[in-house]
């Protein structure tokens, strides 16, 4: 065993994670949506995170932080170590078509997905569907 911290790392190093320390798994849940967050990632003054779309939603409407309730500055601020940290996980297609991968493959799949929802090619149908039918099972 190491120093009096415990851990065999060098100091000033990280050390290897176990499962203890591993993130939630509700942690890249956007809080409005409750969509995995996997694009591009934002936080309040206060640091709370929402997705992309969401935020642009609040903004439009003027909306507050769906957490502490204040106010979006003008400039919006991106959380690039949550975005960074991202990048080291693996997320589901949001259409449960199966598919599994880093941020920019995610982002890059979910635009071609099988399963993803187009409007009807039926000319004045409002409704929305599938790109192609799901597989059989």
């Amino acid at each position: 065993s190491g120093a009096a911290g415990g851990s065999d790392e060098p100091p000033g190093k990280a050390a290897k994670s176990s499962k203890a320390d591993a993130l939630p798994v509700d942690a890249w849940d956007c809080p409005i949506c409750t969509k995995a967050m996997t694009g591009r990632i934002f936080q309040c003054q206060l640091g709370h995170h929402l997705c992309e779309d969401c935020l642009d939603e609040l903004k439009a409407r003027s909306g507050p932080c769906p957490t502490c309730r204040q106010l979006f500055p003008p400039t919006v601020v991106r959380n690039f170590g949550m975005e960074q940290l991202a990048g080291h996980f693996s997320f589901a297609c949001p259409q449960a078509c199966g598919f599994r991968g880093k941020p920019d493959a995610l982002q890059t799949h979910k635009s071609e997905c099988a399963l993803r929802l187009v409007k009807c090619p039926v000319e004045e149908c409002e409704h929305w569907c599938f790109e192609s039918p799901a597989p059989a099972p």
